[in-house]
């Protein structure tokens, strides 16, 4: 047992095997194998700095693949990557977070200007005296009555202490202006909100402000964003060049997890374990002595006669051209096991029928020239795991 977690990283650096549990095997009549508390820590650990560099790739639009060979990764670097978290994350999502509010800024900003700009006309001089609030309406025109039924309304409060301005500000649009005593506030919005009329309510930079003088800050704004946004994708881009080795230890993480989890499928005695699962007759000998090469040779694998009820797994092996349709074959199902792959004869009919449904050359002439740059763009970082097979029939192994 001592070779449990070489032997399981081996395994899984090699992807020869696919794994059963050892529970639905009845050549194995043996106890769970049973993860100890350390284990459990471990796996908690691993499970909870994973939530946190997902959370921290969450907010890069791009982030960088690898810089390095996960399987190189070592404890010394997760412990490195914890201190990177903790320096870095925090400080990267306030940056993201302010990206984000800037952005979202320059895209509302212009809404707000068009409409106040287009109210301007409306706007008395008395707006700008103390003691006096204005509340600004925009009313589609189908709804012009509503004008007359909140006059009524504020005569009723205010007697005539109050003025209402209004004009058409859009081919659908009615603006109106509403000036009334500033210690009003309260009863106005409380009526406006029986009336079911929205305002427009300046964003929270901009409360307080006389309404000419919010549209000069907002037109200061819009000009000042860009440079704003510019400076923090800056400093974004100088705190992600370190996120190619957290991408790096993701992918540890997962493979560390993997590995763990595969422990409680196994079986076990007091000083062994057994891992039982499928493997290609044709790498079985080279499985057999790579393991004793890098394990040494306490670790024995043996060959049980599979039963009848025994349902290999499934792979798949195509000539290169074939092999991308090995992905809509799977969609479809894969065959069972000793029967026909159609990986093929879908690689020879299925182009064919495509094209005459489409039926048109220049739809084809597209997305060729669509393929061809997706296939440029996108190659280099293609993580397409293909499946193979041999007419040779597999054999379950025993390690």
């Amino acid at each position: 047992r001592r070779h449990l977690d070489e032997v399981l990283s081996f395994l899984h650096q090699r992807r020869a095997l696919h794994l059963i549990d050892v529970g639905e095997d009845s050549t194995v009549p043996l106890p769970p194998l049973r993860i100890d508390e350390a284990q459990v820590n471990e796996i908690e650990g691993l499970r909870y700095l994973k939530a946190r560099i997902d959370a921290v790739l969450g907010l890069v639009t791009h982030a960088p693949p690898p810089d390095r060979d996960p399987d190189s990764i070592g404890p010394a670097d997760v412990e490195e990557l914890r201190t990177q978290l903790d320096e870095v994350a925090p400080r990267l999502e306030e940056l993201v977070t302010r990206r984000d509010d800037l952005i979202n800024e320059a895209d509302v900003l212009p809404r707000y200007l068009a409409s106040l700009v287009g109210l301007l006309p409306l706007m008395p001089e008395t707006v700008e005296f103390a003691g006096y609030e204005t509340t600004v309406l925009l009313i589609d025109s189908r709804s012009a009555d509503v004008l007359r039924d909140l006059g009524a309304s504020l005569a009723d409060a205010l007697g005539t202490n109050f003025e209402i301005i209004s004009d058409r500000v859009g081919p659908d649009t009615i603006g109106a202006v509403i000036v009334f005593p500033e210690n009003r506030i309260a009863e106005i919005r409380s009526l406006l909100g029986r009336e079911q009329l929205t305002q427009i309510r300046l964003p929270p930079r901009f409360h307080g402000m006389p309404f000419r003088q919010a549209i000069t800050a907002m037109e200061h704004r819009l000009n000042e964003l860009p440079d704003a946004i510019a400076a923090t994708d800056a400093e974004v881009d100088r705190l992600v060049d370190s996120l190619g080795f957290w991408s790096a230890c993701r992918v540890h993480l997962v493979h560390r997890l993997e590995q763990l989890d595969a422990v409680t499928h196994l079986g076990a005695t007091l000083h062994t374990f057994v891992i039982s699962g499928w493997a290609p007759e044709r790498e079985l000998a080279s499985l057999r002595s790579e393991l004793e090469h890098e394990v040494g040779n306490e670790v024995v694998i043996e060959r049980p006669t599979p039963a009848d009820t025994d349902r290999p797994p499934v792979l798949m092996e195509n000539p290169a051209p074939a092999r991308p349709f090995q992905f809509l074959v799977g969609l479809l199902g894969l065959p069972k096991y000793g029967t026909i792959d159609p990986t093929r004869l879908m690689a020879l009919f299925l182009p064919f029928f495509f094209g005459i449904m489409l039926g048109d050359i220049a739809y084809g002439v597209l997305l060729a020239t669509l393929s061809y740059l997706a296939h440029r763009r996108f190659r280099a970082r293609s993580d397409v795991c293909l499946l193979y097979t041999s007419d040779a029939a597999d054999e379950r192994v025993r390690v």
